[in-house]
């Protein structure tokens, strides 16, 4: 079986009519994992970016879960040293990706690799229950 992005599982035999005419994209992996491109470049490559949205499906901002205008943010800032890197790579909406952007707010992986947003203080959001 084989999954079109965004769309409908199909058969090998559907999947081979359609590469007929088609380009095919390889996506790098390591232990079944995508990686990425490390700091070679800011832009995130179309392969590595159709991984992250596979993975994530709308925008990971606590209570948003918008499915449209998204983008990708690099976690650690590129200008920072961040990499360009699979687990290093979040979808948010263009709206959350201006505001922790424009706010200094932070997204980092927590220890059970979930994305955990702070506050500019590093306070964590939404606040956890005391």
């Amino acid at each position: 079986m084989s999954e079109i992005e965004g769309g409908p599982v199909i058969s090998n035999h559907v999947a081979r009519a359609l590469t007929c005419d088609s380009a095919i994209e390889m996506a790098i992996e390591s232990n079944g994992r995508p990686i990425g491109i490390g700091r070679k470049s800011r832009k995130i490559p179309g392969w590595l970016r159709r991984q992250v949205m596979h993975r994530d499906h709308h925008c990971q901002a606590p209570g948003c879960g918008r499915t449209v205008f998204l983008q990708i943010h690099h976690i650690d800032h590129w200008g920072d040293m961040g990499e360009t890197e699979f687990e290093s790579l979040i979808v948010l909406c263009w709206w959350h990706h201006i505001f922790i952007l424009e706010n200094d707010w932070h997204v980092i992986r927590g220890p059970d690799s979930r994305f955990v947003f702070r506050k500019p203080d590093w306070t964590p959001y939404p606040p956890r229950p005391s």
